[in-house]
């Protein structure tokens, strides 16, 4: 019982470290679980943004191919309106 009554201040201070450490441990695990999650959250994003952009480029070769078809249209539209109109 001496042995308690000297040391109390020592034991009550390990027992409060200890709880303090496994608190701690706790909220750290806690807060790795919430940083995965946010990962993946940001893979996904991530990913969305790429298939976005590989659309976003796909749309704008199509719309540079239909403008080259219309400008090639239109030349040759050009083109029939001088053979007629030089024919006259």
């Amino acid at each position: 019982m001496d042995l308690i009554k000297n040391y109390w201040e020592q034991i009550l201070f390990l027992g409060l470290l200890i709880y303090h450490a496994s608190r701690t441990q706790s909220i750290i695990s806690e807060l790795k679980k919430d940083v995965d999650q946010l990962s993946a959250m940001v893979e996904r994003g991530q990913g969305w943004a790429q298939k976005q952009q590989e659309q976003l480029v796909q749309l704008r070769a199509e719309t540079d191919v239909n403008n080259k078809q219309i400008t090639s249209l239109w030349d040759f539209v050009n083109s029939l309106r001088e053979r007629i109109n030089g024919k006259h």
